[in-house]
């Protein structure tokens, strides 16, 4: 895989986990910008995660650390909230978003009965799972936000609700499923 590809790999995923980061707050609290500050916010957040990502990729603790900063930043901008319910948010989505990734390498490893690390070296296979990931996130993100309109607030959730939060998820899980399994019986479509 050539670095293009790669970077825009990476760029994918980021933007997959900010619009899981928007949903996430979005169940939690009110927006506090108007649409067009909002979606420029948006592009704000996805620009500073990617550059945290790219220059800090060989420092675990470090930037992780950075990326809680930045998002719990953008939360507090973005939508009204404390500083503490911010940070409080950005460490719930950061050990969210990490646990899950590992959680389905691990599941996905030991159902192939291959080693976790064979996932980590192929690019192609390890993008595959994590766009699965990723949208398995977002779904759950959804089903979460759903679940606490239907509690929390005066307008229930209806069948459609449901349908059209849940469809673009679902259906992305699916093919990447579909892909990976193509993958591993012909590992030359990879390329």
């Amino acid at each position: 895989m050539n670095r293009l590809l790669l970077l825009l790999s990476n760029t994918l995923l980021v933007l997959l986990e900010v619009i899981v980061l928007t949903f996430f707050a979005s169940v939690f609290f009110k927006k506090n910008l108007s649409t067009v500050k909002f979606l420029i916010s948006i592009i704000l957040l996805a620009v500073f995660n990617i550059a945290a990502l790219a220059l800090l990729d060989k420092y675990f603790w470090l930037k992780a650390f950075v990326l809680i900063i930045v998002d719990a930043i953008w939360l507090k901008i973005a939508y009204d909230d404390t500083i503490m319910q911010s940070i409080g948010i950005a460490i719930g989505f950061y050990s969210f978003v990490s646990v899950w990734d590992v959680l389905v390498l691990l599941a996905v490893s030991f159902l192939s009965k291959k080693a976790f690390s064979t996932y980590m070296e192929n690019p192609v296979e390890y993008y595959l799972i994590c766009y699965g990931v990723k949208c398995l996130e977002l779904l759950l993100t959804v089903i979460i936000g759903l679940f606490a309109r239907n509690r929390f607030q005066f307008k229930n959730t209806t069948w459609k609700d449901w349908l059209r939060a849940t469809l673009f998820p679902l259906t992305t899980i699916f093919c990447s499923v579909i892909f990976f399994q193509i993958y591993e019986v012909e590992s030359n479509v990879g390329t």
